[in-house]
């Protein structure tokens, strides 16, 4: 039951220095790390109404609450019929337990939960049908060239220009130059 425990019993375990004495913190820590409730596996379909209590007893609902799943090869035996709903669909301002999967403590899920979690499909959500090639470029045209004409229509005042200075040309009666001290 125990596999340190079994480990220990064991000759070549014991050579080990360390492993000579398992203390009771490590047999807990085992315990704990191989956790496998029989109570958590579903048995088989409910026959009678007796079954039935157990069965609701077993998964936190009410006796008038659950409902086996469909006999359709795909069952899980006497795991109840619950609704599915995707986690973007659930109350995201409700106190959660566990506010990431937004389920809480005790709480039966869906057998196929995990399939509604962040990142998966959501049936309740809108998908927005596929725009036509036409409208798309039609659309890209317009914002493309929408942006250009609002940056060249703003921008004029502020078009640069390359600073110089005014140009020597040679002037009659003007000295552009001299050799003499001042």
């Amino acid at each position: 039951m125990n596999k340190l425990r079994v480990l220990s019993q064991m000759r070549a375990f014991k050579a080990l220095p360390l492993t000579r004495k398992v203390s009771p913190l490590q047999v807990q820590a085992v315990r704990t790390a191989f956790v496998y409730t029989p109570d958590w596996v579903p048995g088989k379909r409910p026959e009678t109404e007796e079954e039935r209590i157990k069965a609701a007893k077993k998964y936190n609902l009410l006796p008038e609450e659950y409902e086996p799943q469909d006999d359709d090869g795909f069952a899980q035996g006497d795991y109840p019929k619950l609704p599915t709903s995707h986690i973007d669909d659930r109350d995201p301002f409700y106190p959660w337990d566990y506010p990431l999967l937004r389920t809480n403590y005790g709480e039966t899920l869906p057998d196929d939960f995990i399939i509604s979690t962040y990142g998966m499909f959501n049936p309740n959500e809108i998908v927005y049908k596929k725009m036509p090639w036409y409208e798309q470029i039609f659309k890209a045209t317009l914002l493309y060239g929408g942006l250009t004409f609002f940056i060249w229509f703003f921008m004029l005042e502020y078009r640069y220009y390359y600073p110089k200075f005014e140009s020597p040309l040679y002037k009659k009666g003007v000295v552009h130059y001299g050799y003499e001290k001042k």
